[in-house]
This record gives structure tokens, C-alpha cells and sequence, in this order.
């Protein structure tokens, strides 16, 4: 990912792992617009992804909480595909739910000799 900030405006490009076939995705880096939360540290944000030219476009709405000793960010995405023809409509939205968690890093010596 990369993020230039204007503001409360971030915007840059973004690169994925996933993908329904080998280069849904498209081949060059996909646009990426997110605006950050202003005064609020557990405030909601948003970003947007646009995909292969506007073949699809993902937007995510999300909020970090702190959760225990742990802080996790909620999202909420939608994928929106595109179809060709008003038939095919009902297969061009996708929508899901993702959670990540950070937890705090902890050095560790490296290990030695032959594993």
C-alpha cells in the first residue's frame, strides 16, 4: 500500500493478495481513496478501492476499538462487480465482514545453528 495525505484525505494505491481468479484484480495497482477520523481517535473511517479500471470497486467502512490488552479493527466491505447485462445483476454485489487484531510484537533472541 501506498498512502499520500491531504488533510483528512489519504489517497494512494493498493495491492491484494486475494482474488477470485488469477488477476481479477487487474495488473496495475488499484486506486485507493480513505478518508481518516478528525479529532477522534475511535472514530469511523472509510476507504475505497477501484479495481482493473472500474471493472469492481470495493468500499470498507471500519473502526479500531481497543479490546482488552488488544486493539481490533472492524470492517465492513462491499464488492460491487461488473455485469453485463441487468439479468446478471444479482451476482455483482458481494458483501462480507473482517476483523483484524494487533497485538503487541515481543523480540526474541534468533535462533542458531541447524534447524
Amino acid at each position: 500500500m501506498t498512502l499520500v495525505q491531504n488533510g483528512t484525505i489519504i489517497t494512494g494505491f493498493y495491492g491484494t493478495a486475494v482474488e477470485s481468479t488469477k488477476g481479477a484484480a487487474g495488473y496495475t495497482p488499484p486506486e485507493l481513496l480513505m478518508s481518516r477520523p478528525v479529532e477522534n481517535p475511535h472514530g469511523t473511517f472509510a476507504w475505497i478501492v477501484i479495481w482493473s479500471n472500474g471493472r469492481s470497486t470495493t468500499a470498507w467502512t471500519a473502526q479500531c476499538v481497543i479490546c482488552g490488552d488488544h486493539a481490533e479493527l472492524h470492517t465492513t466491505w462491499l464488492l460491487r462487480s461488473k455485469v453485463d447485462g441487468c439479468d446478471d445483476r444479482w451476482k455483482a454485489t458481494r458483501v462480507g465482514e473482517d476483523t483484524f487484531t494487533r497485538y503487541s510484537q515481543t523480540e526474541i533472541e534468533p535462533l542458531h545453528g541447524n534447524l
